[in-house]
């Protein structure tokens, strides 16, 4: 009697253990089944898990979402409002590699303006349409320079790089409309031109090959004792091809208060090496600054305003 008793009680454990297992099986399979698991997810708010892993915390209505954050399996969220099902007006789409995107959307897509920031330090700020960068926008690079300008189907088409010289009437000053500057003749047939940086004089070669001003920094220091405003555009990483085609490394910065002939310019972007043994070169880039300009061979050069 006593041997059968304790068999009975070996076989009372057994059965136990096997519906504790049953039930925490059925527990786990509850745990990611589709459904509303709080709350009013028809007309309401609510919280609904899918099958997928995917779930959604926030207002229904017609058993449709309308507001709320949408978290997805792969730890990507989206927090904002939906029509249809689907991602439409303002939202903030955050991915799980630490990329976001702030702004309008349509039918699930990126559409209207908005803010793309990715976990590598690129930014686009403009507008986009069916999820592509379209219309005006700015795009800055992880390296800090911009590119502003028109896009078509995430394309560049038209605009520059904040380190162009643009022109712009507003960063002219001179009474004359157009203004005849005669060159001065350096040697091996090259021409200096005359620079007048807030005060600070230098003759720089004329290279038209150059992209833009080409100065050392000993002459920036010169220019930054003298008063003048100058602003450093903090891109990282800035090279520049020099005549033997070897990149070196610059800083660009912006100036103001610089004079070519009769003209005083605002906001030009120079270019500065880090070896004061460097050439002063005047590229063709600078005069980007003015609505037209031409040279000659004989070193007249013809700035308009």
């Amino acid at each position: 009697m006593k041997t059968k008793k304790m068999k009975k009680m070996k076989i009372n454990k057994n059965f136990l253990i096997v519906l504790v297992c049953f039930i925490s099986l059925q527990a786990c399979f509850n745990t990611n089944s589709e459904g509303c698991i709080k709350g009013d997810c028809i007309n309401g708010p609510g919280i609904f898990n899918k099958e997928n892993g995917d779930s959604f915390n926030g207002v229904f209505k017609d058993g449709q979402i309308v507001n709320g954050t949408y978290t997805f399996a792969n730890g990507d969220k989206y927090a904002g409002e939906y029509k249809y099902g689907k991602q439409n007006g303002q939202g903030t789409y955050t991915s799980a590699n630490g990329d976001k995107y702030v702004g309008e959307y349509k039918d699930g897509m990126r559409n209207g303006k908005g803010t793309y920031t990715s976990a590598n330090g690129v930014k686009y700020v403009g507008e986009y349409k069916d999820g592509m960068r379209n219309g005006k926008g700015t795009y800055t690079s992880a390296n800090g320079d911009k590119w502003t300008g028109t896009w078509n189907n995430g394309d560049r088409v038209v605009g520059n790089f904040n380190y162009d010289n643009v022109y712009n009437p507003l960063d002219i000053i001179g009474s004359d409309s157009l203004q005849i500057i005669e060159l001065i003749k350096g040697d091996a047939n090259m021409h200096m031109i005359d620079i007048d940086f807030n005060g600070v004089k230098e003759k720089f070669i004329f290279d038209t090959g150059a992209s833009d001003i080409f100065m050392t920094p000993s002459l920036l220091s010169k220019i930054k004792s003298s008063g003048a405003k100058v602003e450093s555009l903090n891109i990282k990483n800035a090279n520049a091809e020099i005549a033997n085609g070897e990149l070196i490394p610059i800083e660009y910065v912006r100036l103001s208060n610089v004079k070519i002939g009769n003209f005083i310019i605002n906001n030009l972007i120079v270019s500065v090496s880090f070896n004061d043994n460097s050439t002063l070169l005047f590229g063709k880039g600078a005069l980007e600054k003015f609505k037209n300009f031409s040279f000659s061979k004989d070193g007249s050069l013809t700035l308009v305003k």
